[in-house]
């Protein structure tokens, strides 16, 4: 038979072996007994007791306030750390008790909430959901008219601008026809004034011309320098004219290039690649032959306007998309070609179930097959390319 002492353990046994005899008091007489008691008789007791005391608990029943029995942390370090069965108890109800008033709440706002439904149904006025409805329908209402007004109020400004700037022309245009109008008149006068200034092969002789002139008319010398004198400002208001309208002819290019641009952006500004494929155009140009520095220099003015407008940009870009798809694909295969060990052939031979490489004009054709395709077409005959020269060893 074991001893008492050979089962105890932890604190309990250290106790036993420097020689402490354990003693056990009762907690209602107060008396110490030498001789502990053995689980089955009183410790099984108290456990059940105190199951019994928490089941009638939960059935409705109070819970005894008079336990003795306290739930000690044993941890010598720390402070002792002791509750009663009373406490948790209490701990337990205030915490079912305000989970109980939050769902009551719940409850009591839910059958208030019907019943003011109710009552608003049978007097004909709408709900508080369907008020709330129709105060964010409203406002989505608010919001498509302010865009739809925004909107409208740019197209208008826009035609305005397209009006002023078609009136703008319009006068410069009336200008110009005018001022050629009176120089050509100016100059059917001098003509008539003067026929042997005809005859002139170089300006520079006319001074020497008008000299001669006075020596034999001096009225028709005065009035022919009066006649140069006003064909000369009809030039300078010709070039002022001139050069109005190439300003006005750059203002308006430059406004129909932000909305290229714009347009540009629009449709491929969404892309998760945008920047990189954007930057990659020039190198696109480049191995077509194209200067980008000449490129871009051109589609700045109204000479190439074909060159800036949306759908040429927009193809530039499909095709730096598309280069960039086939650069990307092609360095996956060298990656996984590298990590192969090419299969040994005599020499002479190309191996069997390998096309001998295509080279020369064969080439040269396939190469500008490929150069006419675009989108996922060139980038799949891009990769077959590369696996046929991988494939024949070149």
């Amino acid at each position: 038979m074991i001893d008492a002492d050979e089962r105890k353990f932890g604190r309990d046994a250290d106790n036993a072996a420097a020689g402490f005899k354990s003693v056990t008091v009762d907690a209602d007489t107060g008396k110490v007994h030498d001789k502990a008691p053995q689980p089955d008789e009183t410790e099984n007791d108290t456990v059940r007791q105190m199951a019994n005391e928490l089941s009638a608990g939960r059935m409705g029943k109070p819970i005894a306030t008079d336990t003795k029995i306290e739930f000690v942390d044993r941890d010598p370090e720390g402070p002792k750390a002791a509750f009663t069965l009373e406490q948790a108890a209490d701990v337990v109800d205030a915490t079912r008790k305000a989970d109980i008033e939050q769902i009551d709440k719940r409850i009591e706002a839910l059958r208030n909430q019907e019943i003011r439904d109710a009552l608003d149904k049978n007097a004909g006025r709408p709900t508080d959901a369907e008020r709330d409805a129709a105060i964010v329908a409203e406002d989505r209402r608010k919001a498509d008219a302010a865009r739809a007004h925004t909107e409208l109020l740019q197209q208008v400004n826009q035609q305005i601008a397209n009006h002023d700037a078609q009136v703008r022309a319009a006068q410069i245009d009336a200008a110009e026809q005018r001022i050629h109008g009176q120089r050509m008149a100016q100059l059917s006068a001098i003509a008539n004034l003067a026929p042997e200034l005809q005859n002139l092969s170089d300006m520079r002789q006319l001074p020497s011309a008008i000299a001669a002139i006075e020596q034999r008319s001096p009225q028709r010398a005065q009035a022919l320098k009066a006649q140069i004198n006003t064909l000369v400002q009809l030039n300078r208001q010709h070039a002022a004219v001139q050069n109005a309208k190439a300003q006005h002819a750059n203002s308006q290019y430059e406004a129909w290039a932000r909305q290229q641009d714009q347009a540009w952006i629009a449709k491929h500004g969404k892309d998760a690649n945008f920047r990189e494929i954007a930057s990659s155009i020039g190198d696109v140009l480049q191995e077509h032959g194209i200067d980008p520095a000449e490129y871009v220099k051109l589609a700045s003015t109204p000479q190439g306007a074909f060159l800036r407008s949306a759908q040429a940009q927009s193809l530039l870009f499909s095709m730096a998309k598309a280069r960039g798809k086939a650069k990307s694909m092609a360095d996956l295969q060298h990656k996984r070609a590298g990590a192969q060990v090419p299969p040994v052939v005599r020499p002479g031979t190309t191996g069997p179930g390998v096309m001998a490489p295509v080279t020369g004009a064969a080439r040269e054709a396939q190469l500008n097959k490929i150069g006419k395709l675009t989108g996922d077409a060139q980038v799949r005959a891009l990769a077959e390319l590369l696996a046929s020269k991988r494939r024949g060893g070149r």
